[in-house]
């Protein structure tokens, strides 16, 4: 099953239906004894978790019930969505393993295309670091600044990950937008 750029599977699986969201929220109300939420509040649930598949979060439900005390936040059911589907995240220090691995001294571009074929994450840290540098750097500090930049850069792509596909599409035509007027000055007034 292929991902899409949210990082939810595509292909084969459909957005959430109003009746599978009151299905999953009688679970939980069922579970942490709460009373029902009015229809203001579940449109709201809706509309931030409509672009997930139901049997996703339907298990991402099942984990929370058996791992929390508490009743979730759509931030912990969509977070616990997105590890179901990605499964385990590399660690910063695997991440560079896996780079040595791949690259070394005398790497040719297939090396570097393997790379990034096999793992599209570390290639891109690299491809942005530059993979001669960090060969020839100090390992003694050029590792743990990997690992520090891989663990940034994972954080900032599964926050994104995180957030709605129409959401985060608003939000590029807003920020383009905002470009658009500070490059024709129509905003330097403002700042």
């Amino acid at each position: 099953m292929t991902q899409c750029r949210s990082g939810y599977p595509k292909g084969g699986l459909k957005e959430l239906k109003d009746n599978e969201l009151l299905t999953v929220l009688a679970i939980l109300d069922t579970n942490y004894r709460v009373k029902t939420m009015p229809k203001e509040q579940i449109a709201i649930w809706y509309e931030l978790l409509k672009d997930i598949d139901y049997s996703i979060i339907n298990k991402a439900v099942q984990k929370i019930m058996l791992t929390s005390k508490f009743y979730p936040t759509i931030a912990e059911i969509r977070s616990n969505c997105l590890e179901l589907v990605q499964g385990h995240k590399k660690s910063g220090m695997e991440a560079w393993g896996i780079f040595r691995q791949y690259v070394n001294l005398y790497s040719t571009s297939d090396d570097y295309q393997r790379l990034k074929k096999d793992h599209p994450d570390v290639y891109d840290l690299v491809k942005s670091v530059g993979g001669r540098e960090l060969l020839m750097g100090n390992a003694s500090f050029v590792r743990p600044e990997f690992e520090r930049m891989y663990n940034e850069h994972r954080e900032v792509l599964i926050n994104r990950q995180l957030l709605p596909t129409e959401f985060r599409r608003d939000i590029d035509k807003l920020r383009s937008t905002v470009y658009a007027q500070l490059e024709a000055g129509e905003m330097a007034e403002a700042y």
